[in-house]
Parts: C-alpha cells; structure tokens; sequence
C-alpha cells in the first residue's frame, strides 16, 4: 500500500534511539525528509543520518532537550530553516524510572512527566503556527500500553503515558477542524536493548501472558507510527493505536513468579 508520503516532512523526537531511530528510518525509506532529533546519543544520530543519506534519503541530525522550551524553540527552528517546516511530528523521545512508589524520588518522576509528557507538549506547541498555517499537519504520539493497564512499579512511566493518551485525544478534538490529526501509537512488549537488559523471571512471566507469544519489532512500530502519520488514515484522529501482540487484552496480575525474591517491572 502506498501511503503517499514521499515529500513531506517529519521532524522525529527521541530519534537516536531504537524505536525512535526505527520511526525516522522507516519515513525515509517511504521517502519523507526526516530531521533526527537526539538528546544524549549524538554518534547514534549521525550513524543513522550518514547512513539514510549515502541510501539518497535526506536526513539531517539535530540536538533537543524536550524537557526545555528554549532547545524545543531552536530545534524547530533549526529545522525548519534546512526543510521548510514539518507536515508530520513525531513525538517518540521518552524515559522510565521503574522502582516502589516508596523508594521512588521526586527528581525521578520529575524527569519521567518532563521527558514523556511536558516534551510532547512544548514540542507540539512549537510546531503548531506551521501546521495551522499550512493547514495541514499530522501529528503521532508514542505512547504505551502503560498508559492503560498500568506499569508494576512503573508509577511515574504509566501516569506519563496516560497523560499523553489524553493529551492526544484533547489535541485531535481542538485541531480537528483546521486540518490537524493527532493520534498515538501504543507499544507493547517491544524487542529493543533496554529491554534485553531488564530480562528475568518478571520479563519471563510478562511475555508468556502475550497472546503472540512474542515481542514486537521496532520495525512493526515504526509501520503503525507511518501510517497514522499518513493521508491513508485520512479520517483517523484523537485514536490510540495499541501494537502490542493482544498484551492490552490481558487481565494481567502481577503476581510474583518467585515469591522469594524482589521482582521489578520489565
């Protein structure tokens, strides 16, 4: 299916990253002119930029802090001098802190709510007077499947997520008239390094409760976040997109598979 996205514009959040770096990839390979917006893994995003370049995709790597309205303000700007401006945003930088409510600190949930929840607004915010004034704009959140069944020992992430879920669906109800979408896309157990890190019994448990039996590719996310970023979701808005293998159909108990011991979320 062509999704007629050869063209346009997409300036990708958290791009250095692999579900990130997997999005970006994936719109340049669809033909889009992508801007890699990294915070942390510079080498990353010049790895991926060189890399879709020597391929004849134009990509091009720029610094942000989401959590800083003043770096959010020069991205765009930056990025708008070298392609005109976006047609798509792609909110996809994000952090987790997983720990007891008790031992969880304030400078922890602070970065959580900063990075996934305040980021995806001061960049939206940013990109806004393009797109209305353009008309058009399309606009794809990622999320989690936190964000509506809730994180073990991932207070802060869940709540960022939910937030994000809402934020999403209140941005489609105020945009929609002027041509602007905004949806999200909401990511199961998803095959990346951090998650390889965190394997165990807990990891165990939580994939064998997925109906696919499986993780998910960031490949696979990367095909739902093009196509609600593209004009064949042409009358899809304020939707939460859930790619999760049928995790999200699971009444999950969170019961310890090795009561002896101290389990931490996956």
């Amino acid at each position: 299916m062509d999704l007629e996205l050869a063209g346009r514009v997409a300036f990708v959040t958290g791009a250095s990253g692999a579900i990130g770096g997997a999005i970006a990839r994936h719109l340049a390979l669809e033909g889009v002119r992508v801007v890699v917006g990294y915070y942390e893994s510079e080498q990353a995003a010049a790895d991926l930029v060189a890399d879709l370049t020597e391929s004849g995709h134009e990509a091009h790597a720029i610094r942000i802090d989401v959590r800083d309205s003043a770096s959010v303000d020069t991205f765009v700007s930056r990025a708008t001098a070298l392609t005109g401006g976006p047609d798509c945003l792609i909110n996809a930088a994000g952090t987790a802190s997983f720990a007891a409510t008790t031992s969880l600190t304030e400078e922890a949930w602070d970065s959580v709510l900063d990075t996934n929840l305040k980021g995806a607004y001061l960049c939206t915010r940013a990109v806004l007077p393009h797109m209305l004034r353009e008309g058009s704009g399309d606009i794809v959140n990622v999320s989690s499947i936190a964000g509506s069944i809730g994180s073990y020992e991932g207070a802060a992430y869940a709540a960022s997520k939910a937030g994000l879920n809402q934020f999403t669906k209140s941005l489609a109800l105020e945009l929609g008239s002027v041509g602007i979408r905004v949806n999200a896309v909401a990511p199961g157990r998803i095959d990346t390094p951090f998650r390889r890190q965190r394997a165990g019994r807990y990891f165990d448990f939580m994939l064998a409760q997925t109906p696919m039996r499986r993780m998910g590719t960031v490949e696979e996310v990367a095909r739902a976040v093009a196509f609600l970023a593209s004009r064949t979701s042409s009358f899809i808005t304020g939707e939460i997109l859930t790619v999760s293998g049928g995790l999200d159909t699971v009444f999950l108990e969170h019961v310890d598979p090795d009561p002896g011991s101290k389990l931490g979320s996956v």
